[in-house]
């Protein structure tokens, strides 16, 4: 019958420090993939439903993950249209947000879970009268958020001046810059460049022209890591019950 030397059955089982250390990084690389998501719709303001004019706020759905506020507007006075979150009285500036006119909501994580912005997408809208280039509402739209205290803006400037009258324009605003928090964060979306006291705003309409949409947030929600000492304590308790464990297996073998 054959035997296996001394050698060549330690061979077999390996050393028990680096069977350890490759069992860490298997258990590390399971719970890192336990923590990440798909990104996903985090909430969704139902545009096709308001009407500012009647219902000064409009509740948004939201995923389990997160609380959110009503979507509000300051500042601008509200408009009346079925399918729309409009206003007049919007920025005059055709470079500047007027800061004090805004449609606001407010994101936040639930308690032990942070958020990783993606992207904002909804539809604008303005009217406009003949010719447009001189006699339009609100051709600008812009957001900001309470990271920096509203003072740049993020991603790109939504510019519709080259559209009709009172039509629909889809639009997606770039969320990465803010990166990932696990506290409550402020949105304001300012319309400004207006000429005439037309209305401007968000727009999911079927009797207007265009392609509508509802105004929604997506990102990702995954647990707050744990503090480093944590996870260096955890580490090195792993560490120490599997080079125990082996080298007990391995003394008892031999």
């Amino acid at each position: 019958m054959q035997t296996n030397s001394p050698a060549s059955f330690r061979l077999r089982i390996g050393h028990p420090t680096a069977d350890a250390a490759a069992l860490l990084l298997v258990l590390a690389g399971a719970l890192h993939q336990g923590q990440q998501s798909c990104a996903a719709v985090l909430l969704t303001y139902d545009i096709s439903a308001a009407n500012a004019g009647i219902y000064s706020t409009d509740t948004p759905t939201t995923a389990s993950e997160i609380s959110a506020g009503d979507l509000t507007l300051t500042g601008a006075t509200a408009f009346s249209s079925a399918g729309t979150y409009a206003a007049t009285d919007w920025g005059t500036s055709p470079t500047t947000p007027d800061l004090g006119k805004y449609m606001e909501f407010t994101v936040a994580p639930t308690a032990g879970n942070q958020i990783t912005f993606a992207s904002l997408n909804g539809s604008v809208w303005r009217g406009a009268g003949n010719p447009i280039a001189t006699s339009h509402a609100a051709n600008k739209f812009e957001l900001r958020s309470s990271i920096d205290g509203f003072g740049s803006t993020i991603g790109s400037v939504v510019d519709i001046s080259l559209s009709d009258d009172a039509v629909q324009v889809p639009f997606g605003i770039n969320l990465s810059s803010l990166g990932t928090r696990d506290q409550s964060t402020i949105f304001r979306f300012y319309a400004y460049d207006q000429a005439n006291q037309f209305n401007a705003g968000l727009a999911n309409s079927g009797s207007m022209d265009g392609t509508g949409n509802n105004l929604i947030l997506n990102g990702t929600v995954t647990p707050v890591p744990e503090p480093p000492v944590m996870t260096g304590i955890v580490a090195f308790g792993l560490l120490g019950f599997a080079i125990a464990g082996k080298t007990r297996s391995w003394a008892w073998r031999n």
